[in-house]
């Protein structure tokens, strides 16, 4: 399995030695620059050498063209290229979101275009093995359940987000997909929590859900309630004692209903996840 740079690879790329010490003293800031740069362009080590914006975007369409040829249409022998620019396309613009086949297919009926459900389910598939997105089925004991749930689908790398919507519209899911293939790289199962509220990742370990994590750009008065009602339902239901919100800047611990939950910055979660939360 061959991925982009983590965020500890690309720090030392662009020659910046990180350790804990350095969190307390002004290179902080060097650490945040770069994390901004890692967040919006992704971790491809050619994309993260290119000179600038322009160039970075040149090589990451030139990345999504091929996945699109050679890794799927070519390789599968796919004839519906329509179908596939489509959901490739659509994937840009949902990503660090839940898919349904089902609604997409109807979609495509509304507006008279043709795609089976399982033509579909394929695409998604090479789509995985191509390492162009992830994807994350919604939690339950139950596999039958978790297959018949419509799956939550990120991007293997963040720049391709570039090529659909604006960055400052999805900073929230930007970050968000950032933690959920930190976890792909860990080679963690995940999986996403829904019943009366959301929880973004759930973490199983073994047999069991370990962690819960909820992610947004920053929590505050407009959706403290909505992001932790889904963590702290999460934890309870599942008995989970590990986990918090990631945000992009924010560091506290904040004591709801009795229950202690830790805020911390994505970045940091990235460099020390093993003694987080």
């Amino acid at each position: 399995m061959i991925l982009p740079f983590s965020f500890r690879e690309y720090l030392a790329y662009r020659k910046i030695v990180w350790s804990p010490a350095l969190l307390a003293t002004p290179e902080r800031g060097l650490i945040l620059r770069a994390f901004d740069a890692y967040l919006r362009f992704g971790g491809f080590p050619e994309v993260a050498g290119a000179a600038d914006e322009y160039a970075k975007r040149k090589i990451l369409q030139t990345y999504f063209e091929t996945t699109f040829y050679r890794d799927v249409l070519e390789r599968h022998g796919i004839r519906a290229r329509h179908l596939l620019d489509l959901l490739m396309r659509n994937l840009l613009e949902s990503y660090a979101s839940t898919f349904s086949i089902s609604a997409f297919e109807k979609q495509l009926k509304t507006h008279k275009l043709s795609g089976s459900k399982r033509s579909l389910a394929n695409y998604l598939r090479h789509l995985e093995e191509a390492f162009f997105l992830m994807a994350c089925e919604k939690f339950d004991y139950s596999p039958r359940k978790r297959m018949m749930n419509p799956k939550k689908v990120y991007l293997l790398d963040t720049g391709f987000s570039l090529l659909g919507g604006a960055f400052t519209e999805n900073r929230g899911r930007l970050l968000e997909n950032v933690v959920a293939v930190e976890l792909y790289r860990r080679r963690l199962k995940t999986m996403y929590f829904k019943n009366k509220s959301e929880c973004d990742l759930i973490v199983q370990k073994g047999t069991r859900p370990e962690e819960a994590w909820q992610v947004c750009w920053e929590l505050k008065t407009t959706n403290e309630k909505r992001e932790l009602k889904g963590l702290l339902e999460a934890r309870r239901s599942l008995k989970i004692e590990k986990g918090g919100i990631l945000t992009y800047n924010q560091e506290e611990t904040r004591t709801i209903d009795g229950t202690a939950i830790c805020l911390l910055p994505v970045w940091k979660w990235l460099l020390e996840y093993a003694l987080s939360c």
